[in-house]
């Protein structure tokens, strides 16, 4: 975090002290050179990034700065649920245009509701001018017993912590010019990290493999039944 942040004297550090004071107790020992990360003893570290630029993975008029901010950290906290491993913290690069400036602030504040609703840290990360906005979020996590996709077996089943589907449809109506209902867009505008599910629900002792559905929607190619799996 030490370049310019192009033009009116604004420098990155400006921008990042600012950042600090609106996530306040949400980011924590930014400042030094890199971030530090304790796992419990016995554990592995699990970490995990993931890219959400403008274009390609949202656009503008389709969510809120905020809900951009969210979804972007949200999508790769997923990554750390599929792995069954507990946050330790994010660290997160931004890349801003000049017409995403007056916005970052309320794209923080939905990076820090992601952060919160998973009892995580903001530990660090990078600030720099971009022809589109991009955001980087970068997962660190610990866990005794990582789950790996290599784990599934022909003939296993399959259980999912969520419906499927709903931020298809809401794409998908945009596309065709038509506005999605408030369910379907709220699960596209905020999807739920399914940490708790993870780590806390009894049924989840078993399983021996798992993937987060925002790497690999389901489809017809690829349903459970066509893998050998029962669901």
């Amino acid at each position: 975090m030490t370049e310019k942040l192009g033009g009116e004297g604004n420098t990155e550090f400006d921008t990042i002290r600012s950042l600090l004071a609106r996530w306040g107790p949400l980011a924590e020992g930014v400042g030094d050179d890199a971030a530090l990360v304790r796992a419990p003893r016995g554990d592995t570290i699990v970490v995990s990034v993931d890219d959400h630029i403008e274009g390609r993975h949202f656009r503008r008029e389709w969510l809120s700065p905020r809900e951009i901010g969210y979804r972007a950290v949200a999508a790769a906290l997923s990554d750390l649920a599929a792995m069954a491993a507990r946050p330790a913290g994010v660290l997160v690069a931004f890349g801003v245009p000049r017409g995403w400036r007056e916005s970052l602030m309320d794209i923080a504040d939905g990076i820090g509701d992601a952060v919160k609703s998973v009892r995580t840290k903001i530990l660090g990360g990078n600030l720099s001018d971009a022809g589109a906005l991009s955001i980087t979020t970068t997962v660190l996590g610990s866990a005794f017993a990582p789950l790996r996709r290599s784990g599934a077996r022909a003939g296993d089943s399959v259980y999912v912590t969520g419906r499927l589907g709903a931020p298809t449809l809401a794409i998908a109506a945009r596309r065709a010019g038509r506005v999605p209902n408030d369910l379907v867009r709220a699960r596209l505008a905020r999807p739920t990290p399914r940490i708790f599910e993870a780590i806390c629900w009894p049924i989840m002792a078993r399983r021996r493999a798992s993937i987060s559905p925002t790497d690999s929607p389901p489809t017809r190619r690829t349903s459970p039944r066509r893998a050998g799996c029962r669901s």
